[in-house]
């Protein structure tokens, strides 16, 4: 049977690697002065860049809003009559910064009846054909002096565009 002979792993001084990377320091100093600028800017670029471009992007982000007015609607889906995810949905809104504005407006179908102009109906289609039936609806909604102060800034209008208690705007 052969003998085992037990090779111990060297030991050496842990702070062997700090000795030799501060006497390189001190004996190649042009070289550690071109190292270190390498090092440097490969760090320093692309760190500036980031930054810039995340501030730049921020920058524009904010700046196309400010001049451009954008505009979204919220709608529940065809059928469903609760309006209770609406007022969340409208709390999510105005936790962005960029939102303004947000209001909830109530809206419905109204349909325009004149005697010996319109024909008359029974039915009404929500989803039909009645222009071709000869039926003439128009969409109602409801709104406040609020939201009409809002909306003045994106609509040309004549005289004033405000309402009192049994007034319409159409």
């Amino acid at each position: 049977m052969a003998k085992k002979t037990n090779k111990g792993t060297l030991k050496g001084s842990r702070l062997w690697a700090l000795s030799y990377a501060l006497s390189s320091l001190r004996t190649h100093k042009v070289r550690n002065i071109g190292i270190a600028l390498i090092l440097a800017i490969s760090i320093a670029v692309p760190t500036t860049v980031f930054a810039w471009t995340e501030t730049g992007m921020q920058l524009a982000v904010r700046e196309y809003f400010q001049e451009n007015t954008y505009q979204f609607s919220l709608s529940n889906d065809p059928g469903n009559f609760d309006y209770t995810a609406l007022a969340a949905a409208r709390e999510e809104a105005l936790s962005s910064p960029f939102t303004e504005f947000a209001q909830v407006t109530p809206s419905t179908t109204g349909i325009l009846r004149f005697e010996g102009i319109t024909p008359d109906w029974e039915a009404y289609y929500m989803y039909g054909m009645n222009y071709a039936l000869g039926i003439k609806d128009c969409r109602v909604i409801v709104v406040d002096n609020e939201i009409l102060g809002v909306w003045k800034e994106e609509l040309d209008y004549q005289g004033n565009f405000s309402l009192s208690v049994g007034e319409v705007l159409v």
